[in-house]
Parts: structure tokens; C-alpha cells; sequence
């Protein structure tokens, strides 16, 4: 592993103020027909070169697998693999660390109109129970290279017009599950892998980057409801809730039970401890910052505390409460 990377120039990501922002049809009908949580966390988005584990941004495992703590990781389609045939389509190999549990699956950088309808011959073929395909036309954006001095937003800006991009893909997909009859009994969940700061990339230590638009729709949700925030990790617990699976093994996140119909006694709120844990690194990195401590004692507490520098040594945790306790004892050595 050579360590976190991010490319400061590339606007590759849908901000969670984006829908509000755009000129996006397609993603708003989507909204209409389910739920939307404005903000959903994710992890810090970052992703280490080379290692066979976290070679994608390290969200995408959590959204798949419900949890951090990668020592007791199930991916969905491990789940639900007995039930029914998986399929996974992705722009990148990089997507090959999601890949555990699917029968068939097809990695090409294609534009996203293409990754669509290659997922859509396969649900022809395959009727999966779980299909995941991972646009990525929006980072075609990054060929803009410096954010321009109006932003993100403004008329005429590549983040417009690839965004618009990926909206048409999206709405291409979603017209031909209503023409194949699948769209009103498919559970569809629409979420970016990480947010995007407005200078441009998503640095993982930039708030800005860590929240994305999520949707629920399919049988079971609530229509036209809003909330405010979920975290990656329910995205797992929730599918599989919907589907009448139990959640995939190690699941730290929760089931949304505010966006069911019937939450059948699930919480319908949660304490956001992946967000929780990620302000405890700011903090963290703020404090020791400032510290008069010796340089050799800041670099031993940089090494102990656990941030996203070092995310692997995450994984042996028993859950997000004893991570949370480890970081907050260290930060509390700092002065």
C-alpha cells in the first residue's frame, strides 16, 4: 500500500446538494417514487493503491458489506447468492474488491449509457435478485482540471453537463425496467460512493466529501418521504431487511426503519457513530496540530490513533463502539 490518494482536479461525484443544484429528471422521479435521505455518510473517502483490499474508494466495500470492521465482512451478494443469480457491472477493476458472492460480472470503461444497458441485457437473461451496476461518466468532469472561479454550478460547467450525462443513463435504466414490468416490484437504491469538496476531488479529511445523496424505492418504502441523514453501512442491513434476508455477517449499520412502510419494530432513527467517528479524526487532527508536544510523541499518537491513514488496522474491532472508545482514549492524550 502506498497510502491514501486524490486527485484534486477531478469533480467526479454527485454532492449531497447536487439534486437541488441540477437540472437532474430522471434522479427526482426516482425520489418521487421512494424515500431520499438528503445526506447519507460515507466513509472517508479515500482509497490505497495497490492494496487487494481498499484498491476502490473504501466506501464502496461499506455500502456492500454494512460494516467497517473488515475481519467479519459479507458482501450482499454472498447473502443472497443461495436466493437467486447476482450480477455486478462497473466501470473500473478497480470494483473487483465489491465483487465477492455475484455470478457474472463485467468491468470495462465504457460511458455509462453502455454500463446500463449491459446491466439491462443481463436482467433479461439472468432475472437476478441483485443486480449493482457503477456508473462513473460524472468523473469525465476532472477533464476540466481546476474547478472554475464560479463553482461547481455554473452555467456551462463540466460538472453540469456530465451530471445531465448521468442523469440520462439513469433514466435509460429505469425505462427499461418498466419496460421489461420489473420496475414496480424492484427494490431500487440509488447512492453515490462519496461526496465531492467544492475546490474538487474528494480529500477525506474535507467534510464536504463525506455525504451523498441516497434513495430507497421498491415494495415496502415509503413514498415522497424525506429525512436527513443515514450512513453507508445501513444500505446493507436495509436491502436485505426488505428482501426478507437476514443482513450480511458483521453488519454494524442499522435497518432505516423510518423509511418503511412498517418498520416492523426497527428503530426509526439511529446514532450516526461512522459520522461520529470521522469528526473525532478532525478533531484529532486539529488538536494535535496545535499540541506542544515533541514531534516523536505526536508521530507515536498519529500512529495510535486510528483515522483514516489507518484504515486497515480498523478491522479487528469487535464494533463501531470499541473503535469509537479506542480514538476518543488517544485523543484524550493529546493535549
Amino acid at each position: 500500500a502506498t497510502g491514501p490518494v486524490d486527485r484534486a482536479d477531478r469533480a467526479e461525484s454527485l454532492r449531497a446538494d447536487a439534486p437541488e443544484k441540477l437540472d437532474l429528471p430522471n434522479f427526482r422521479a426516482v425520489e418521487a417514487s421512494g424515500t431520499r435521505f438528503r445526506r447519507c455518510v460515507m466513509t472517508f473517502p479515500a482509497r490505497i493503491q495497490k492494496d487487494p483490499v481498499f484498491w476502490a474508494v473504501i466506501p464502496n466495500l461499506s455500502i456492500v458489506t454494512g460494516t467497517v470492521l473488515w475481519d467479519r465482512r459479507q458482501t450482499l451478494a454472498e447473502v443472497l447468492c443461495s436466493r437467486g443469480r447476482c450480477v455486478h457491472v462497473a466501470a473500473f477493476p478497480a470494483y473487483k474488491t465489491c465483487d465477492a458472492g455475484f455470478h457474472r460480472s463485467y468491468f470495462k470503461n465504457y460511458p455509462d449509457l453502455v454500463l446500463a444497458y449491459k446491466c439491462i441485457e443481463w436482467i433479461e437473461e439472468e432475472d437476478p435478485i441483485l443486480a449493482v451496476v457503477h456508473p462513473q461518466d460524472l468523473m469525465n468532469a476532472g477533464a476540466e482540471k481546476e474547478i472554475r472561479p464560479g463553482g461547481l454550478y455554473e452555467a456551462g460547467s463540466a460538472y453540469r453537463t456530465w451530471a445531465a450525462k448521468q442523469d440520462e443513463a439513469l433514466g435509460f435504466f429505469v425505462s427499461h425496467l418498466k419496460r421489461l414490468k420489473k420496475w414496480d416490484d424492484t427494490l431500487f437504491i440509488l447512492v453515490g460512493d462519496h461526496g465531492l469538496s467544492h475546490k474538487g476531488g474528494h480529500p477525506p479529511s474535507d467534510p464536504e466529501t463525506w455525504f451523498s445523496p441516497l434513495v430507497v424505492k421498491g415494495p415496502g418504502v415509503k413514498k415522497g418521504a424525506s429525512f436527513d441523514l443515514a450512513e453507508c453501512v445501513d444500505v446493507a442491513p436495509t436491502v436485505c431487511r426488505l428482501l426478507g434476508s437476514p443482513a450480511p455477517r458483521g453488519a454494524t449499520g442499522r435497518v432505516l426503519g423510518e423509511a418503511l412502510e412498517s418498520s416492523g419494530g426497527e428503530p426509526t432513527s439511529g446514532e450516526p457513530k461512522l459520522l461520529r467517528l470521522q469528526e473525532m479524526a478532525i478533531e484529532f487532527d486539529r488538536r494535535i496540530a496545535a499540541s506542544p508536544l515533541p514531534e516523536e510523541k505526536k508521530a507515536a499518537l498519529k500512529a495510535e490513533f486510528l483515522g483514516y491513514e489507518n484504515y486497515p488496522k480498523w478491522a479487528p474491532f469487535e464494533s463501531m463502539d470499541a473503535l469509537i472508545a479506542h480514538n476518543r482514549s488517544v485523543l484524550a492524550k493529546v493535549p
